[in-house]
């Protein structure tokens, strides 16, 4: 799981791993089971502002261990929605 940042032209993921890395999309694309992915955008659709504030926010985990609870943290119900709907 991760966040799509464009940095310097090149699109990474900012990635939920072992630790929180910045990951080139292709090689991240690769890794997954037939090289399938799935995109989601936050509705409505963020503000160039606050999509700054949520990469610097999210950047402040960067080379720390991966941890769910602050994917939680970042995400506020998105994720609980998530793991609602798996426990179905």
């Amino acid at each position: 799981m991760g966040m799509i940042v464009m940095k310097q032209g090149q699109a990474l993921v900012l990635e939920a791993i072992q630790p929180v890395k910045y990951t080139p999309l292709q090689q991240w694309i690769n890794r997954g089971v037939n090289k399938a992915y799935v995109v989601k955008r936050y509705q409505p659709q963020l503000t160039a502002e606050q999509q700054h504030k949520l990469v610097k926010q999210a950047e402040t985990y960067l080379n720390k261990p991966y941890d769910i609870e602050v994917l939680k943290h970042l995400c506020d119900n998105a994720m609980d929605s998530i793991f609602h709907c798996k426990k179905l």
